[in-house]
């Protein structure tokens, strides 16, 4: 129930419907409860769909700054000239993958659905049953550094964490928060700094803050949001490379196309990223005809355009090569077989992280406390450098849902 309602508009039909129904459930077992007498029933019924519109409701603001954090975690990370490449890839690797079988459980020791756990419970701020106030007299360490992990050494810790992490005045619950990440202090650090920009926005205005209560009596819900979390992260990061690569070679081809009017055909640059990707064509009987149209097994210049892509492709991800593995047990990070990385028809996604990666093209995100600034995807993917652009809405109902 939980879940569900998270993804909808306060005012859509969806949820209006979903209301009345809850409603009526509950007052059904409310008046068993109490004997037929409707008024305490109907008193029961209203006080317990309260309070769980309260929960989602909460739950549902926490899963938006989760997702805001992540977006500035992955971005900072990223960017960032201190940290080192292992690092980098202990967050990617530990955002996307779950400890389960097959989903890389060797990387982290908590695994995606932890990690997810952690990202909403620092929103929270606190587990303890009373959540002490902020005070906007306290004292606060933003710095002023170019570099936005000021204090943080290669391997990820912190000199300092009183200060480098403290993300609100007086931080009532950085100490908490410390103590929950003990298990992955590098983990918890990124986390925290994350916070910590978020924060910024705010500084001078604290009253205008999101007004959450602890995480206390909601792990249950907590794990359950985690879990979906970790689903989506690497559905939506998967499901959108193909798209954002396909823009990428569409401008690659505008020099070819002056030359051989055929490449500016509908498809072109999805086929040519199936073959720069060696991924099969396999249930695509239209792009198998595109390259018979186009002539790709004959034309010189079309197999040195997809040669040298696929080799940019592997420089951008910091490997050798893409290639087609013939052993899982020998899959390495060395090399990326594109099946694995995008979990591509049957193949298991344990390549993933490196769709995320690469370290180029540069973009500094614009962070401040204003969540409209804040709210885009959590992996724009930037090997490419392509950010989506917005779409404007025509006038009608929509759900509030983007699953990033």
């Amino acid at each position: 129930m939980l879940i569900y309602t998270m993804k909808l508009h306060i005012s859509s039909d969806m949820t209006v419907t979903f209301r009345a129904g809850l409603y009526s459930s509950l007052l059904s077992a409310a008046l068993k409860s109490c004997n037929g007498d409707q008024k305490t029933a109907k008193q029961e019924a209203r006080l317990i769909q309260s309070t769980l519109q309260g929960i989602v409701s909460d739950l549902n603001l926490a899963l938006l700054i989760a997702r805001q954090w992540q977006n500035i975690a992955v971005r900072l990370v990223f960017e960032s000239n201190t940290l080192s490449k292992e690092v980098k890839q202990n967050l990617y690797r530990n955002l996307l993958y779950a400890d389960e079988e097959d989903k890389r459980h060797k990387y982290g020791r908590n695994g995606a659905r932890k990690v997810h756990q952690w990202f909403l419970k620092a929103v929270f701020g606190t587990s303890k049953k009373h959540k002490k106030p902020v005070n906007p007299a306290g004292q606060t360490h933003f710095s002023q550094a170019n570099d936005n992990l000021f204090g943080f050494a290669p391997d990820g810790l912190v000199s300092d964490p009183l200060t480098v992490l403290l993300a609100l005045p007086d931080d009532p619950y950085l100490t908490d928060l410390l103590h929950l990440f003990s298990d992955n202090e590098v983990l918890g650090n990124i986390i925290l700094i994350s916070q910590k920009m978020w924060y910024q926005g705010f500084r001078g205005r604290w009253d205008e803050m999101p007004d959450l209560p602890s995480s206390y009596l909601i792990t249950t819900e907590i794990e359950e949001v985690a879990a979906q979390m970790d689903v989506e992260t690497a559905s939506n990061l998967t499901t959108n490379f193909l798209g954002y690569q396909q823009k990428y070679i569409d401008h690659r081809l505008e020099a070819l196309c002056v030359d051989n009017p055929n490449l500016s055909k509908g498809g072109v640059p999805e086929l040519l990223c199936y073959l720069i990707d060696m991924l099969p064509l396999d249930g695509r009987e239209d792009l198998a005809q595109l390259k018979v149209d186009i002539d790709v097994d004959s034309s010189k210049e079309l197999k040195k355009f997809i040669e040298d892509e696929r080799f940019e492709l592997a420089r951008m991800m910091n490997v050798d090569s893409i290639f087609e593995h013939e052993n899982i047990e020998k899959v390495d990070d060395t090399r990326v077989d594109m099946q694995l990385a995008l979990g591509f028809s049957d193949h298991k996604c344990i390549q993933a992280d490196f769709l995320i990666q690469p370290e180029f093209n540069h973009v500094k995100l614009r962070i401040s406390g204003k969540k409209a600034e804040l709210l885009c995807r959590v992996f724009g993917h930037k090997a490419y450098g392509i950010i989506p652009e917005a779409k404007r809405r025509e006038k009608k109902k929509v759900t509030r849902g983007d699953n990033t």
